[in-house]
């Protein structure tokens, strides 16, 4: 049996709410930039778009980083709520 993983343990009440194309944008973003640190949110949600085949009428690049951000600091408050209690 696998290690459990502390993070998905911690986070998973904020991954289940979020839609699964969000999950699939926040996760292909975060898993490149633990990856490869040097690169950028916007490189790695545009190589998103790129692998899926999904143009610019279907999904903006803005939209994609937007969402990567919105899922971050919804992480992020849950984290600070859940130490405080």
């Amino acid at each position: 049996m696998g290690a459990k993983n502390s993070f998905l343990k911690n986070n998973v009440a904020v991954i289940y709410q979020k839609q699964m194309l969000d999950v699939m944008i926040y996760t292909w973003i975060e898993a490149q930039r633990f990856t490869v640190p040097s690169i950028s949110v916007e490189e790695s949600a545009k190589s998103f778009l790129i692998h899926h085949k999904i143009d610019e009428g279907e999904l903006s690049l803005e939209k994609c980083t937007k969402s990567f951000w919105r899922i971050q600091k919804e992480l992020i408050d849950e984290k600070k709520t859940s130490s405080k209690a």
